[in-house]
């Protein structure tokens, strides 16, 4: 009889040592392991040149360079990759300078250069594509410097949010510089040619 009650009473520490030991580590791991997925808001921009097929997460110097007139396009992927519904998400995407857009979602505030929609639920797992086309406007200064554009995209709904954004080059347009002196110059040409016109046709007319 004693022999088992020894045997019960061990049995009850090495349970009460299990549960307040290692099992409350392993529930509260496995807890926060789930919480951390619970909600969560995944944003990637990518862009490309119109005609390339496949769209970068950067567009480096090295491989194009944008002229004036040239179209680039905008791909922003939003992705709920919890576990539980997303509602009411926010995106906003602020736009470089020098851009003519084509078309894009939602609504665009010139000013700030910013174009933003709302999404109103994605489903655990869903993700959704945007697209945003604009027609590039080289740089209007002297030189031949390439200037990089970044923009930057982020969508929001409550606590959650995420960004990312995607960069590219735009060649300066050359503006020719033109002295005074080449002014005065043209100017002379132009009036002299005016005065030799006026004479022929006087002489032609014989008065």
């Amino acid at each position: 009889m004693e022999r088992s009650a020894k045997l019960i009473t061990f049995a009850l520490v090495a349970w009460a040592t299990f549960v307040a030991g290692i099992a409350p580590k392993e529930v509260a791991a496995q807890y926060y392991s789930q919480g951390e997925q619970k909600n969560k808001i995944v944003v990637d921009k990518k862009l490309r040149y119109i005609y390339d097929e496949q769209f970068s997460d950067n567009i480096d110097s090295s491989k194009r360079i944008f002229a004036d007139g040239e179209i680039v396009e905008f791909q922003i992927k939003i992705e709920n990759s919890g576990i539980e519904k997303i509602e009411n998400i926010l995106a906003n995407d602020t736009l470089p300078s020098n851009l003519s857009l084509i078309f894009f979602p939602g609504d665009y505030d010139a000013t700030k250069g910013v174009v933003s929609w709302k999404i109103d639920k994605l489903e655990k797992g869903e993700s959704k594509r945007y697209y945003i086309r604009a027609k590039v406007i080289g740089e209007a200064e002297s030189g031949n410097q390439n200037v990089k554009k970044v923009n930057l995209v982020e969508a929001r709904s409550g606590d959650l949010v995420d960004s990312d954004n995607a960069s590219y080059f735009v060649a300066k347009k050359v503006v020719p510089v033109t002295g005074a002196g080449d002014l005065i110059w043209q100017t002379g040409v132009v009036v002299s040619l005016g005065i030799g016109a006026l004479r022929m046709r006087k002489a032609a007319r014989g008065f």
